[in-house]
Formats: C-alpha cells, structure tokens, sequence
C-alpha cells in the first residue's frame, strides 16, 4: 500500500529486575523493552521495524483522480498535521527523557546491588527507590489508559514512603503485576485495531477488484488482448485471498483465543506480518496493472519529458505533474492545485466572472485556485499541479512530466501518436479536485 510499508503495531514488555530484594523471593526479569525504550512488530517483517511500505492503499484505483501520493503531500501543509507533529515530537521527548532517567537509575542500581547482595543500607535502598520510580515514570510515558496511570502513580507514593527493603519488594510486584494488566490489554486494543484496518484494506480491495473486472470485460468485448491483465488480476484476488486468511488466523488468536498468552502473541503477530506482506506484494501487482491498463484507455495519456500534447475538443481535461500548460478554453470552470507552492498561473489574456484570488478568500494553503466562467487563453506551469479545465470547447497544449486524462469528445497528438477523448469520466471528478 507506506509509501514509505504496512504498519502493524508496536507492544513492548518491561519487567522489573530487582534480583534479591528480598529473600522470600526473586523478581527475576528481562528490561531489554526499557533500554530500547520501545520494539515494534511490523507488516514487512521482523520485529523493530516500522513498515509503512509505502503501502499504496488498493483504493487507488482505475478511477481515482489524484493518487494517494500527492493527497499526503497536500495535507501535510495543514495547520493540523503540523500541531499534530509537534505533539508527537513532545511526547517521544518526554519518553526519551525517562527511559534515559530509567537506564541511569537501573546502572546505579545494578551497581550497589553487586556490592551489597542483601540490599539492606540505607544507599542500597534509596537506590532501589530511584529505579522503581524511575521504572514508573518510564511505564507511565509509554501508556494512555488512565486507570493503569492511575496504579502506577498511587504505586508511585507507597515507594516514596517505604523504608525497608520488604515494602519496596511489595511494590516492585505490584507495579510489575499492573504493567503485565496494561501491557495485555494493550496488545489486544493493537491487535484489534491492526484486524480492523486491514479488514478495511480487504474491503477496499474487493471493492476494487469488482470494477477491473468489469473495465476488463469490456475492453474483452472489445475486442483487445487482455491476456496479460487476466493473469494480473488473478495474481493480486490470490494475494489479498492470502492477506485475509493471515488476518482470519490472527483474529483468532486476538479476539476469540487467549489473547493475552504470548505465545498467542507471537504466532498472532507472524500471521499479521504475512498479512502486511501479501498486501505488499499484491499492490506491487495493482500498480503493474494500473500501467497495463493505462496503454489500452483512451484518453489517458502518460507525459515522459518529451514532445507537446495537443488536444482540442469539449469535455474535462484534467493534468498532473511538473507541468507547463497553455490552453484557450471558451466558458470553462477552471481549477488548479499547486501542491509545490511554485505556480505561475498568468489569465492576462482571459475574462472570468468569478475568481477565489480575486475574491479574497484564496491563500497560500488554499486546497485550490478557482476560475468560474472563463473564456480566454492561460499559461500555467509548476512543479507540482493538478489541473481540470471543464469547457464547452478548449484547445490545449502541455509538456513536462505527468499524466493527462480527456474525457468528452475531442482528438490528441502526443510524440506521433493520435487518438481520442474518452467517451466519459466519473461524474465525481470535478468535485474531488476542489475537496
């Protein structure tokens, strides 16, 4: 699907290692979680990794007027998503500053426990007091349930109050009792949220794999040769059939097993990693598709650097990429996306009734530049566009990178090749370049 893998979802274990507190028992333990501070299971394979594989979602499909790429890269410049960063920033601080808190407290206190066993000096326990604390605020920086804060913190007091090695030797069991509750019911809360997403994804991809086989079948109807596309499209229903299977085999173990069980755990968290990964592998089969089936519409028309489109006719035209664009349109409705912040959109030479610019209500964040009732010539170009011009009738030129979709009724030249305008485009086309 990130662009960049498949996130599944992130559980780390901390328990504490208070060897010899007391001799009635031992809190054996493993703080490889707390010196990490955190380990991740991820759709790609292996633990401590984070695969948003660039995981292109299945919802890209045949249709869809802007690809998930470019709507990323357009909400990224929201005031939201920068608050949003910036949380996110300030929490990873507050967990860093603790678990570095929680790795000095550990070291001192491994240290005085080599030299005094038994723990029974008044250093040895203040040692032992900073590392439970310690161990606290490390726990604490990494949850969001309330009622597990809660213990912890009311933990927390009975530790400052202790004076002897059996009270904190209670408290260590009590805080590693708790932190076992919060990590279980964090895992479960992942798994079922992993299950829900890719649920969804399979959802999605069936939605999907419904209109290829009916874009398929009429292009056989047609009479063209899509061989080729058959074999693509059995090759990604087999995938996703495998996704759904790994994600039925984990929803077993989460939700209707012993969710809790770390073997459970284990095995549940391997069926997702596959899960992720046939989803991978059955995009990277969509989007040799999504070429495949670029070569046999008409209309679509891919720019590769070189050579002028030409076209002319009345309908939709919609072009993206590193673009330059001129074009004379009579009583059109014009929009453009710049996504770079670099466009330069000269309409001298045009008169239009209504223009957001002019109205007031368009800035640099705007979603869009909006030209109703256009009539006229305009030069357009930038690095990074979207443009729909929708006309009565329009004469068109472009070069650069990118890609054009004609929809209506009109002819194009590009690089010695002529065709036609598509005989339509989805109705919802124009309003997804404003929303």
């Amino acid at each position: 699907m990130e662009k960049k893998g498949y996130r599944l979802f992130s559980c780390f274990v901390v328990v504490l290692m208070l060897v010899g507190i007391l001799p009635v028992g031992v809190l054996a333990a493993s703080d490889h979680a707390m010196q990490g501070h955190t380990s991740s299971a991820s759709g790609s394979g292996g633990s401590d990794q984070a695969d948003d594989t660039s995981q292109d979602d299945p919802d890209d499909d045949t249709t869809k007027l802007f690809d998930r790429e470019r709507d990323r890269d357009r909400d990224m410049v929201n005031a939201t998503d920068d608050a949003t960063r910036k949380r996110t920033e300030a929490q990873k601080e507050k967990m860093n500053a603790a678990a570095d808190k929680y790795t000095a407290a550990k070291n001192n206190f491994v240290n005085i426990r080599s030299k005094n066993p038994m723990l029974d000096s008044e250093e040895a326990i203040n040692a032992t007091k900073e590392y439970l604390i310690s161990s606290i605020d490390h726990m604490t920086s990494n949850l969001d349930n309330k009622q597990y804060i809660d213990e912890l913190n009311e933990e927390k007091d009975k530790v400052n109050a202790a004076t002897t090695r059996n009270e904190l030797a209670d408290s260590a069991k009590n805080i590693r009792n708790i932190w076992n509750d919060a990590r279980k019911d964090r895992v479960v809360s992942s798994g079922k949220n992993i299950d829900n997403k890719i649920n969804a994804v399979i959802k999605t991809s069936n939605a999907l794999i419904l209109r290829l086989e009916g874009e398929i079948t009429t292009m056989k109807e047609n009479g063209e040769d899509v061989e080729e596309l058959e074999q693509l499209l059995a090759q990604y229903k087999e995938r996703m059939n495998d996704a759904n299977k790994s994600r039925e085999q984990a929803r077993n173990l989460y939700l209707e097993g012993n969710g809790t069980n770390a073997q459970n755990m284990r095995e549940a968290n391997t069926y997702l990693k596959q899960a992720g990964k046939d989803i991978k592998d059955s995009n990277a089969i969509l989007r040799n598709m999504l070429k495949e089936l670029h070569q046999h519409r008409q209309g679509v028309i891919v720019l590769a650097g070189s050579g002028t489109l030409s076209a002319e006719g009345n309908g939709t035209a919609v072009i993206s990429g590193d673009v330059e664009i001129d074009l004379t349109a009579t009583d059109s409705k014009l929009v453009i996306k710049d996504l770079a912040g670099d466009a330069h959109i000269n309409t001298d030479d045009a008169d239009y009734e209504f223009s957001n610019i002019e109205a007031g209500n368009s800035t640099d964040n705007n979603r869009a530049f909006v030209f109703l009732n256009l009539t006229g010539d305009v030069h357009i170009e930038g690095s990074r566009l979207t443009v729909m011009l929708r006309s009565s009738y329009m004469e068109l030129t472009a070069e650069g990178t990118g890609t054009a979709v004609l929809s209506g009724n009109g002819t194009y030249e590009y690089t010695g090749n002529s065709g036609v305008w598509a005989p339509r485009y989805r109705d919802s086309a124009e309003n997804e370049i404003e929303t």
